[in-house]
């Protein structure tokens, strides 16, 4: 990650300052003196041995600084399974969007990239931040990548590419749920809602999963995610990381930022991605006819028995049959 990038975005933190950051919430109870009541001060402990801080800035104010961030503790506590919670985040506060501070080289980097024209004059406030860059790259609809943390947004900003980051995979939405617990409705937080404007290109890139349960999760979130957003006329792809390595971070570390182009470039629309992942889609038959082509050519079909075609919508399946 760019050292500048890194200064103007992460700062290291520890004992009150730690406390300050992650207790913002007025639900948080505290005693009559108005300090934070004892025990909640011990289940946060771990974060005063120090950590690193990131926020970013506020889509829904003006582009100002968030107060809302992440918090990587030295000293990592647990939950019930024993399960380590890498990273904290305001109790009692709902998760936003990172969109973090650039410098002028990564902006200038990033107009070169996609032959975009640089405003007439870039002003940089006393801490190196070149102001108003998300706002030029919404003006001029450049592709985003929307990711999973804040430190893989800022590995592809470092080479110019637009990437704004969530806390988690499903933190791009929120879930209404009636009395029984099901799902009625989703919609897409108010930040990234602000990205969702027509004929935007929005690609989404999360980590590589291996393990067949947690990968069948991540198309799941992925297709919540997608579709939500095309609902606002976005275009919609995705990203898929080849593996070993898990992160996009992770693969720029070990092969270069070329590799990370390749997967860049070879990104599919959503609809194709879906058709592709989807486990319960998989064919029990092997194909007897496979064609490479943009819509559903002419083809003698057999009179009789079942046919089975699988194809993306939008091919002519219906006109062909």
């Amino acid at each position: 990650i760019d050292r500048a990038l890194v200064a103007l975005n992460f700062s290291s933190l520890q004992g009150n300052s730690a406390y300050d950051r992650l207790f913002i919430s007025p639900q948080i109870p505290r005693n009559n003196s108005g300090q934070v009541i004892h025990s909640w001060m011990k289940r946060y402990n771990h974060c005063a041995e120090g950590g690193w801080w990131c926020g970013g800035l506020d889509p829904l104010n003006n582009w100002q600084p968030m107060e809302w961030g992440t918090f990587k503790p030295n000293f990592p506590a647990k939950d019930r399974d024993e399960k380590i919670i890498k990273y904290e985040h305001p109790p009692s506060v709902s998760t936003r969007l990172f969109c973090l501070r650039v410098t002028e080289e990564i902006w200038r980097q990033t107009a070169t990239l996609f032959k975009a024209k640089l405003p007439q004059k870039i002003e940089i406030d006393l801490d190196g931040e070149a102001i108003g860059f998300w706002q030029w790259i919404l003006d001029r609809q450049l592709p985003i990548i929307v990711c999973e943390g804040v430190k893989k947004a800022a590995t592809l900003l470092t080479y110019g590419y637009p990437a704004i980051a969530l806390p988690g995979i499903n933190s791009g939405y929120r879930v209404m749920r009636d009395f029984q617990d099901n799902t009625i409705d989703r919609h897409l937080i108010p930040e990234l809602a602000i990205f969702a404007n027509k004929q935007q290109e929005l690609s989404i890139c999360f980590d590589y999963e291996a393990i067949p349960r947690k990968a069948k999760l991540l198309d799941t979130a992925i297709g919540h995610l997608g579709e939500l957003l095309q609902r606002s006329g976005c275009n919609i792809k995705v990203i898929r990381l080849p593996g070993i390595e898990k992160g996009i971070d992770d693969l720029i570390v070990a092969q270069g930022i070329d590799a990370f182009r390749a997967v860049y470039h070879q990104a599919l629309d959503l609809e194709i991605d879906i058709a592709r992942s989807k486990r319960h889609s998989e064919l029990t038959y092997p194909a007897n006819l496979e064609i490479q082509s943009r819509y559903l050519p002419k083809i003698d079909f057999p009179t009789s028995g079942i046919v089975g075609i699988k194809s993306p919508k939008c091919t002519d399946k219906t006109t062909g049959l």
